[in-house]
């Protein structure tokens, strides 16, 4: 594990990048694992508070290791591929214990935005989103209306359409590829893929809905069939969203209008605890040998280790250590489930919290 400490640091100065000073990572002795951040804007943590995107999170749950998120706004697939040629990018996956993935997205949001933009006469690029929202407010909401109904209608039948169709196919050829290389550089890594969400709201816009939303299951779609054959797993994103409004704050509606489709602060939350869900009871807290009893044990760490890991978790994100308690305190001995556990947790002390958990 120090060798792949010391391929990840090698690699962060190919890309010109510090070593994760933020998260106090560098190589590590201890033998745990290097965790490594894939993808896009949604990657990237857009539109998250500073320090709780998903990759911030679950970057957290691997301390002491090594984390490194390598992603970049505006990445299709057909990005990403020509970005795995890159060696510093191929060291860095080859070095990684635990790889999360966030890519597709852009494929059908590009052609959505550049239509946008050419609807108000700009072109995206020489523009950028201040221009047009200042365009926006001078056409004020009549000529808003039109614009986006005239976007919904050459999403379904119009020139949008075709480009979305060429986004979608392009992702079903590309994600094989993808995921082939990374297979390639490293066999062994655990792999989570985010999959895609519809962030157009369905009772808002239900045409533009519905022509996205079937691009969509056709992409996810491709992304759950080859998960067993390439050995990695889907992080449930759409289902999680479904069930939060919060989760993205985008609105075509005047009133409510909002152009953001990226992930909330909720939103990253719901994603981090799709991936820890996916990881399971042990986390992927690894390391020296694990404790014979109590919480460590379960998660499979030593007791040193499960202590550093709440006591971080409850200096940088309390509300998520008081989540993930309460979701796994049903059926234990003296403890109530549920919303009532959740209140307890959150209105404990801090100190008597970390005190508390890692004496059990």
């Amino acid at each position: 594990m120090l060798k792949k400490g010391l391929v990840v640091l090698l690699t962060l100065a190919l890309l010109g990048v510090a070593p994760l000073s933020a998260l106090g990572a560098g190589p590590d002795p201890g033998g745990f694992p290097v965790y490594l951040n894939l993808g896009d804007s949604i990657a990237v943590g857009l539109s998250a508070d500073p320090g709780q995107s998903y990759f911030d999170r679950y970057a957290r749950t691997m301390k002491p290791g090594p984390a490194l998120n390598i992603s970049r706004e505006g990445l299709t697939t057909g990005l990403m591929g020509g970005a795995l040629l890159d060696p510093g990018t191929q060291g860095a996956i080859g070095a990684a214990d635990v790889i999360t993935i966030s890519i597709g997205g852009n494929n059908l949001l590009s052609p959505v935005i550049v239509g946008a933009f050419g609807a108000y006469g700009l072109t995206y690029g020489d523009a950028d989103l201040d221009d047009l929202m200042m365009a926006i407010a001078l056409g004020g909401e009549d000529v808003w209306n039109a614009n986006v109904a005239g976007l919904t209608w050459s999403a379904v039948e119009g020139d949008l359409a075709g480009a979305l169709e060429l986004g979608k196919n392009a992702f079903l050829a590309d994600w094989p590829v993808i995921i082939g290389g990374i297979r390639g550089l490293n066999p062994d890594a655990r792999i989570m893929v985010l999959n895609l969400y519809n962030p157009v709201d369905p009772l808002e816009n239900p045409a533009l809905f519905a022509v996205m939303q079937g691009h969509i299951d056709q992409m996810n779609g491709a992304l759950a069939g080859a998960a067993a054959v390439a050995g990695y797993q889907v992080a449930d994103v759409q289902g999680a969203f479904g069930m939060e409004p919060g989760a993205v704050d985008f609105s075509l509606v005047w009133e409510t209008l909002s152009l953001d489709p990226h992930p909330t602060t909720l939103g990253h939350e719901l994603i981090f605890r799709e991936l820890m869900d996916l990881t399971g009871p042990r986390g992927v807290l690894r390391g020296r040998k694990p404790a014979a009893a109590g919480l460590p044990a379960v998660h499979e760490v030593d007791g040193r280790t499960f202590g550093a890991v709440v006591s971080e978790e409850a200096r940088e994100d309390p509300g998520a250590l008081a989540d993930h308690a309460s979701s796994k305190a049903a059926g234990i001995p003296g403890h109530p489930g549920g919303r009532e556990f959740g209140t307890i947790v959150r209105d404990f002390d801090k100190a008597e919290l970390v005190s508390h958990l890692t004496g059990r």
